[in-house]
């Protein structure tokens, strides 16, 4: 027995506010290339990879030689689809993965989460007991719900409801078990009481019923009887005005609220009995997301993202008389993130209260949290840095900006020193950061404990400063660990007389650094030595973890005779340590021993790391790890090339604008 392989999908569901929307359409065609693999055993899976026109049906019978007696399942872009037998016609999308899952010598076994979501797929000889996966379950989470667990461990339901794990005779499928979080309230469906995340049926009787509209009128959908998930409080009501000849309908929603600072939006679709459905998503501007959470009984998708500014709708494409159509949702605004403040926060709303609160002034306690009401201008403010204030603060920038900033001292930045603080949802734009040691534009420092940077954009920044350890875009020294997420750094510059520079952190001193989804757009970092991409040092046993990188047009320059100058941490003081994947690095690199990752030593892994058009020093002494792939010019990547080689960028949505806006 085998395991062929572990996908880790968490997804999150909710349902809250509704907009309208109106069909509009067009005819979508051109080819996609959809890839396929086909299992048949525990042995290495065939690949296939075919170009079809979009819309075209895939079926065993495309497959090769393969008996469609020995079928078992479908799992379709990450999906299970126990619903669908050998002669299920599985269109051609955008994008299209497809698993086919055969039952020959050996049994397969899939475990899905609840969602549909492949999680893990073995294969067991007749009669053995199979497997069961080991995944992080404290990380699977719903709101409101929690996972079934028998000592420590998740119960998984047959889908067949009486096979077992403990002897496999035929293909099975077994699903993670949920329950009510203990206190959740009931749902308000029209004024009735539903029970929390059920599904509910509303059907018309009238023989002129036309539609299903929400509380102002909007369509929801054609579709009667009519099945929607009890998630918030809301009103579907029917409209009788005659039959509607409608062949397509999609519906949106903004949800967001549902995860605190993210965007949420839930679609739903209709389809008549002539039109056969394609696909559905979201619309990013013009950038198509498919969804990434379906319920294939209510039609209703989701999708969570990082916060967005471009317009948000839904789309559906269908087949109908051999003809593709895409119609959208006329897509409403997108809201800021609703984040709750209760009185125990503390609002910020001009320069001189920010200042009370880098001051630790009265009612500005070191340890409070705080959030912005509103964009604060400190253009004329003397903002003078504070000598020895520590902050345990949690400040929410709320989705708001700090601009003309001009602040010195000796640790300078927003801050002096954090200590296990949480800075997030916060943009900063044009500010000069001067310290006379060590610079930062959050902070001079970071120490002791873990603090967290999230959802924070830099623009037009200037830092300088003068220290062994540490002048940086976002914080100068760490010796207590940090995590940064969602991070933006576009037209900042850094300099620092001695050494360590980079764009997150200039010292990295002996705790771990986590760092994830991270943008630098035409950038400076320099200093007499160690300068890096990300980091400039990580020393004394630390180990910096690292996923999803795009920097562009950036230069990382060492000043002086000093050695150490690469893309991702300079002097990375310690072998065999250090994880680093999906990176794409453009820069040019100036200095002595200059590597695309690190300059010094072996990291312990390194994948999916395209070094394009990257200046490196010659002579190059001594280099330490380089990319996986060394790409000679930018112009040979189009979006052809994201989608191969590091789709998990070019398909987020934290990414995918900045890349269209420089490739497309």
């Amino acid at each position: 027995m085998k395991k062929l392989l572990s996908l880790l999908m968490i997804f999150v569901l909710g349902f809250i506010m509704i907009f309208s929307l109106a069909e509009k359409s067009y005819a979508a065609e051109g080819d996609v290339t959809v890839h396929i693999s086909i299992f048949f055993d525990e042995g290495e899976p065939t690949e296939i990879e075919i170009d079809v026109p979009k819309g075209q049906v895939i079926d065993i019978s495309n497959l090769g030689e393969v008996s469609e007696e020995d079928f078992a399942f479908w799992i379709v872009n990450g999906v299970v689809r126990h619903d669908l037998d050998s002669n299920a016609r599985v269109l051609a999308t955008q994008d299209l993965v497809l698993y086919a899952v055969f039952d020959t010598e050996q049994h397969p076994v899939i475990f899905m989460d609840s969602n549909g979501h492949l999680l893990d797929l073995y294969f067991v000889e007749n009669g053995e007991a199979s497997l069961i996966p080991d995944l992080a379950w404290e990380e699977f989470t719903k709101p409101g719900l929690q996972l079934i667990t028998e000592e420590e461990s998740p119960v998984w339901l047959s889908l067949a409801g009486n096979l077992t794990l403990e002897e496999i005779t035929e293909p099975s499928v077994f699903s993670l078990q949920y329950e009510l979080v203990e206190g959740v309230l009931p749902v308000l469906l029209n004024g009735e009481e539903v029970p929390y995340n059920s599904v509910h049926t509303f059907v018309s009787y009238n023989p002129e019923f036309s539609f299903w509209a929400d509380g102002d009128g909007q369509v929801i959908s054609y579709q009667n009887p009519l099945l929607v998930t009890a998630l918030v409080d809301r009103d579907v009501v029917e409209v009788a005005e005659g039959e509607a000849l409608v062949d397509a309908h999609v519906f949106f929603m903004d949800v967001t609220g549902i995860r605190e600072g993210k965007n949420s939006f839930l679609g739903q679709f209709y389809l008549s009995d002539e039109a056969e459905l394609v696909e559905f998503g979201f619309m990013i501007g013009d950038t198509p997301l498919q969804s990434n959470v379906f319920h294939p009984t209510t039609k209703e998708f989701l999708r969570s993202m990082d916060p967005v500014e471009d317009e948000i709708k839904a789309y559906l494409t269908y087949k109908l008389d051999d003809e593709l159509f895409t119609i959208f949702s006329d897509g409403a605004e997108v809201e800021e993130p609703v984040l709750e403040f209760d009185e125990t926060w503390i609002p910020i709303s001009t320069a001189q209260e920010f200042y009370n609160l880098n001051q630790q002034l009265q009612g500005y306690p070191n340890d409070g949290k705080y959030y912005l009401t509103n964009d604060i201008d400190f253009t004329g403010f003397a903002y003078a840095g504070n000598s020895n204030k520590t902050h345990v603060i949690t400040l929410d920038g709320n989705g708001k900006k700090l601009t003309n900033l001009n602040i010195t001292g000796d640790r300078a930045g927003l801050f002096r020193t954090l200590n296990g603080a949480i800075i997030r949802n916060l943009t900063i734009e044009n500010a000069v950061i001067t310290g006379t040691n060590r610079a930062g534009t959050i902070a001079g420092e970071s120490v002791s404990n873990l603090t967290v940077f999230e959802n924070i954009t830099l623009k037009n920044i200037t830092l300088s400063g003068n220290a062994q350890q540490g002048v940086a875009g976002v914080v100068g020294l760490t010796t207590g660990g940090a995590t940064f997420t969602n991070i933006k750094l576009d037209n900042v510059s850094t300099t620092n007389i001695m050494r360590t520079t980079g764009a997150l952190v200039g010292s990295v001193d002996g705790h771990d650094i986590n760092a994830k989804n991270i943008i630098v757009l035409n950038s400076h970092f320099r200093s007499t030595e160690r300068s890096a991409g990300l980091f400039g040092e990580a020393k004394n046993g630390a180990k910096v973890v690292v996923e999803n990188v795009f920097i562009y047009n950036t230069m990382i320059e060492n000043t002086g005779s000093g050695s150490y100058v690469a893309g991702i941490t300079a002097d990375h003081n310690v072998a065999g340590v250090g994880i680093i994947s999906n990176v794409f690095l453009n820069a040019t690199l100036i200095g002595a021993r200059a590597g695309h990752v690190v300059s010094d030593k072996q990291v312990a892994s390194v994948a999916n790391f395209y070094a394009v058009e990257v200046s490196l020093p010659s002579p190059n002494s001594s280099p330490g790890t380089m990319a996986n792939t060394v790409v000679a010019s930018l112009e040979t990547i189009d979006t052809e090339w994201w989608e191969i080689n590091l789709p998990d960028l070019y398909n987020s949505p934290f990414f995918r604008s900045t890349i269209d806006s420089i490739f497309s």
